[in-house]
């Protein structure tokens, strides 16, 4: 349900699939009559960071003071390295030690992008490995690869363009030492979320031969605009729920 100006109009469209692009036609109905115009609304399926606030564990946390750098740390959508700014992850000196974020279900992944500490011991994230699994123990994984570089301050991980599938995220150290990640951005396609909206596609048909009744029609598309610009409201596989301000 739309809700324009006290007067209500109607969403409909097709299911989607996670590759496709949408078009929701909306319909506005008028004041003077039950004359209707029809607003498509293209919205392209794009990426988004999959991991954002999403559930993160680590192997152990170093406790250093007030501060608690806790896995939750690496996904608060915060890319700040400085550590004292509490924002940046920190296990305990250990062999192997891991960190990884659980994205809620199945999700296609295009791209990792990892950012290192940047006040100081970047070189202590220069032999890990970045595994993707639908298993929380990753004792089976779709996607795993050894790096021997410290990310500086960041290390983007482009994968294959049909993307890899899996639940989880693991970034493990390959010998002893400490762990930090200031930010861990899991990119790929969520298909319950739009994250670009085209709105230079948006066409309506206001100017019909009955201009005048559809004078509340060509308001409600002057709101309804703006609206997709700033992707307002909440959309979601076979529902939109659009509010206006």
């Amino acid at each position: 349900m739309v809700y324009l100006f006290k007067k209500t109009g109607t969403i409909s469209g097709a299911p989607i699939v996670a590759s496709d692009s949408v078009t929701y036609v909306v319909t506005a109905n008028g004041f003077h009559s039950n004359d209707t115009v029809t607003v498509v609304i293209a919205v392209g399926v794009g990426t988004a960071n999959l991991a954002l606030r999403k559930h993160a564990t680590q192997s152990s946390t170093y406790l250093y003071h007030s501060i608690n750098p806790v896995a939750g740390y690496a996904v608060d959508g915060n890319t700040d390295g400085y550590f004292l700014n509490k924002s940046t992850t920190h296990t305990k000196y250990e062999q192997g030690a891991w960190w990884q974020v659980d994205l809620g279900g199945q999700k296609n992944i295009k791209q990792i992008i990892i950012y290192n500490r940047t006040d100081c011991c970047a070189d202590r994230l220069s032999n890990y490995q970045v595994s993707i699994s639908d298993k929380a123990d990753f004792s089976t994984h779709t996607y795993q690869q050894d790096f021997h570089v410290a990310p500086n301050p960041k290390k983007i991980i482009q994968l294959d363009a049909s993307g890899k599938q899996g639940r989880y995220v693991r970034i493990q150290l390959l010998d002893s030492d400490y762990l930090s990640l200031a930010e861990v951005q899991v990119m790929g396609v969520d298909p319950l979320h739009f994250a670009e909206v085209d709105y230079s596609s948006v066409q309506n048909d206001f100017d019909g031969v009955n201009n005048a009744p559809n004078y509340a029609n060509r308001r409600a598309f002057a709101a309804l605009k703006p609206m997709v610009q700033s992707r307002r409201g909440v959309i979601r596989i076979g529902e939109v729920k659009c509010t206006l301000w």
